[in-house]
This record gives C-alpha cells, sequence and structure tokens, in this order.
C-alpha cells in the first residue's frame, strides 16, 4: 500500500479545492440564464398587460422552453468538460429539482385553492429566495446567499403592503427578485472565482 507524501497530499487537496471552485464558477451561468429568462419576460408580460393583450401569459411558455433548453445546453457543454460529478453536482442538481416540484406543486395548489395569480407570486418568491439561500450555502457563496435572503424579505414586503393585490406590481416583483437572487449574484459569482 502507497502512502502519500506531504507534497503529494497538499497537491491532491489543492487539486480538490481548484475543482470545487471550478465547479462553483461553473455553476453561475445557470443564475444568468434564469436571471434574464425571468427578468425579460416579466418585462414583456408587463408591458403586453399595459396595452391589454389578453394572452399576455402566453410568455412564459417561450420563457420555460428558453430556459430549460439553454440551461440543458449549458449543462451538456459544462459535462463535456467536467467528466466528473461531485458530491456538489448532486446536492445542486437535488435542491434545484426539488424547486421545481415545489414550484408545479404552488401553481397547481394555488389555482385548485383559487388564489389569485398575485398571491402565487408571493409564494413564487420566497421559494426563490429560499431555494437560492440553501444554494449559497451549498456553494459557500455569501452573495448568492443575500440575494436569496433580499428575495425571501421580498415577499413578506409584498404581503405587508398589499402588493399582493395587485397583479402588474407583483410581476415586478419577481423581476426585482430575480435581480436580486440571480443576476447581481451570478455576475459576482463568475468574476470573483477563478
Amino acid at each position: 500500500m502507497h502512502t502519500l507524501s506531504e507534497q503529494e497530499s497538499l497537491a491532491v487537496i489543492r487539486e480538490m479545492l481548484h475543482k470545487s471552485r471550478k465547479n462553483t464558477k461553473d455553476s453561475a451561468i445557470y443564475y444568468l440564464i434564469w436571471g434574464w429568462v425571468i427578468l425579460i419576460s416579466v418585462i414583456i408580460e408587463y408591458i403586453l398587460i399595459q396595452i391589454d393583450y389578453e394572452w399576455h401569459f402566453a410568455i412564459w411558455i417561450l420563457s420555460s422552453i428558453v430556459g430549460v433548453g439553454a440551461s440543458i445546453r449549458a449543462g451538456r457543454q459544462q459535462k463535456k468538460i467536467n467528466q466528473t460529478t461531485t458530491h456538489f453536482d448532486k446536492a445542486m442538481v437535488s435542491v434545484w429539482s426539488g424547486f421545481g416540484m415545489l414550484m408545479a406543486i404552488l401553481i397547481m395548489g394555488g389555482l385548485t385553492m383559487g388564489l389569485s395569480w398575485g398571491e402565487i407570486y408571493v409564494g413564487m418568491i420566497a421559494l426563490v429566495g429560499s431555494t437560492t439561500f440553501v444554494s449559497g450555502k451549498i456553494l459557500e457563496f455569501a452573495p448568492i446567499q443575500y440575494g436569496g435572503l433580499a428575495s425571501f424579505a421580498l415577499s413578506f414586503l409584498t404581503l405587508f403592503l398589499g402588493w399582493h393585490q395587485h397583479f402588474p406590481t407583483m410581476l415586478l416583483c419577481i423581476g426585482l427578485a430575480m435581480i436580486f437572487s440571480n443576476l447581481i449574484p451570478g455576475y459576482i459569482l463568475k468574476r470573483k472565482i477563478s
């Protein structure tokens, strides 16, 4: 049985830290993809509502297809570069898969219970905030944690101020949540970790 020398042990540890930091940086693309897809969709739907376009909500079908397609493409490109799947990767997939399932339950459950879209959006903002906060903890990256906390606080603010009763205002709050939880931390993550 071969034991590692002190230098070999340090080299293994450095390699593991480097791989962990690279995986963290690679996750920035997903924050940027979804941040931009949702923010642009919010702006488009807000404009469509202002001009009284009846099918304003249809933008979300297109944006979902674009977001999923871009995420799959980014994942495939990363898989070609990073041939190994770490516990970190598995944890992030689990967290965001759980987010997707909870989002579906929130939408379907909210609609069947007769909640308005404004009320459902409060739950969405809270879910984005909590999931982003957990992701930031897994990544050990404070800006993502703070972005998650800001979005979570925004969900409480919307309830406290009664914004959930005005759908266009809630749309803008979703956009603000994406700026806090995805775009700002995503760009910081992309630049800071090398």
